[in-house]
């Protein structure tokens, strides 16, 4: 997901990521999500601790030549509170 500045610090990015985690959960009956981001990005390391996903591992992404943080977020472990 990508937002433009102006839109940042509004919790926007927070409630979309929560909407499709419950979807994913609750009707795609999925076990697990996986995410990343710009290494760069701390916000986005912030937000994804904040959504309860666990730091894994570093992920090398061609296109950019950049080692991404990847994290995973685990059914069990979700509250949606």
């Amino acid at each position: 997901m990508h937002l433009k500045p102006l839109y940042w610090g509004q919790g926007i990015a927070q409630e979309a990521a929560q909407a499709v985690i419950g979807y994913s959960f609750n009707s795609l009956g999925v076990n697990g999500l996986f995410a990343g981001h710009n290494p760069k990005n701390k916000d986005s390391a912030r937000l994804l601790k904040k959504l309860g996903f666990k730091y894994t591992h570093e992920e090398f992404y061609k296109p950019t030549g950049l080692q991404y943080p990847s994290y995973l977020l685990i059914k069990e472990d979700y509250s949606s509170s």
